[in-house]
């Protein structure tokens, strides 16, 4: 295990009194009591994604305490009560056929009435300073098409109208003070559809787990009005908060430019859209004073936060043409392998084998 590159601090430093990197803290240490053994980074960029959007998946092997970090942050930000929603995505328990059939038709139709519920409750104006957390934990693909997929289809017109089994006879919003979060249970996440990637951030996650020293923390804070006040959803703003941090160091999207530019020497260039999540997701890595989430140190916590950007946002994106090209594959590799570690991982596992697998239909083809 990494040890937290936050050391303990004076009292009365700046830092010891920001509210984000006291909370990433308080999360880190509460699953390290529930024996979740994991790099305060991982922790620090599953709250920085939620901070950038509303949706995400994290996805990694079983058994390494996804959903005991989904609960501990729900606790956190929601409290306790109808705000934070913790609930099996899948009837696994269900057992074989025939039976499995309707206990899953069943299974998700709960969900679905409770994610209306939520919707419901979370956009009376009343709650518009509280976070509604909703987690699925354990889904398989049909959870994460209906589930997600299909709600960041319909998400840029804020207009829902389909969700699970349900199709509304009048649309609602996606309340923007509430956070859908998946834990998918997969070595290897292979569903890099547009639609998906468009609105939800997709979270690899490492962890070990051994022998718990405490239960998960039952002690609920509700802070949803200090976080919602802290996020930045707006590119402009963003992009003007993060010229301000890193001010007189170095050009604050110098690592995605140079990996677009590869990009454009092959004819694929990034949308607008792509750059503004990016900047979006950078903007959010500093707290609402100004402190780094990742390291207080401007730098590298600007380097660190660009390499989860390229690894969870751009190259996601890009992948068709990256492993269309073993050229691109190879100048990317030069460019990410010094500097950006998690993007350098993340194109490896995905264009392993790739590329001789098309050259080798492409010879049968022939053949």
């Amino acid at each position: 295990m990494t040890l937290s590159i936050y050391a303990p601090l004076k009292i009365g430093s700046v830092i010891n009194q920001d509210f984000e990197i006291e909370l990433i803290d308080h999360i880190a240490a509460a699953i390290a009591r529930a024996g979740v053994r994991v790099d305060r980074i991982h922790v620090a960029n599953f709250y920085v994604t939620l901070k950038h959007r509303p949706m995400a998946i994290l996805a990694g092997s079983a058994g390494t305490g996804k959903a005991v970090l989904v609960e501990c942050l729900a606790k956190m930000l929601a409290g306790s009560g109808p705000q934070r929603q913790v609930v099996p995505g899948h009837a696994w328990y269900a057992g074989g056929p025939p039976a499995n059939t309707a206990l899953i038709g069943i299974h998700s139709r709960m969900i679905t009435e409770k994610l209306l519920y939520i919707i419901e409750l979370a956009s009376q104006p009343e709650n518009a300073q509280q976070v509604f957390v909703v987690g699925l934990t354990h889904v398989s693909p049909a959870e994460l098409l209906s589930f997600f997929t299909d709600i960041a289809y319909q998400m840029p017109h804020n207009r829902i109208m389909r969700l699970g089994d349900a199709h509304l006879s009048t649309p609602v919003p996606f309340p923007p003070n509430l956070l859908l979060i998946g834990t998918m249970d997969t070595m290897d996440f292979n569903w890099w559809d547009e639609d998906l990637l468009s609105e939800v951030t997709i979270v690899d996650w490492h962890a070990d787990v051994g022998f718990p020293q405490a239960a998960i923390p039952s002690k609920s804070q509700n802070l949803g009005h200090k976080f919602l006040s802290s996020r930045l959803r707006n590119s402009r703003k963003a992009y003007e908060k993060l010229l301000s941090v890193v001010a007189g160091t170095k050009q604050p999207l110098q690592a995605i430019m140079l990996v677009r530019n590869v990009f454009r020497t092959h004819g694929f260039e990034f949308p607008p859209a792509l750059l503004d999540e990016v900047i979006l997701y950078l903007a959010n890595a500093w707290s609402a004073q100004g402190n780094g989430l990742f390291d207080p140190v401007t730098p590298r916590n600007l380097d660190i936060a660009s390499d989860l950007a390229l690894a969870q946002l751009v190259l996601p994106r890009s992948l068709e043409t990256v492993r269309s090209s073993e050229t691109l594959q190879a100048e990317l590799h030069s460019i990410l392998k010094e500097n950006l570690p998690r993007s350098s991982a993340f194109l490896k596992r995905q264009c392993k084998g790739y590329t001789s697998l098309i050259h080798r239909k492409e010879f049968e083809t022939r053949s």
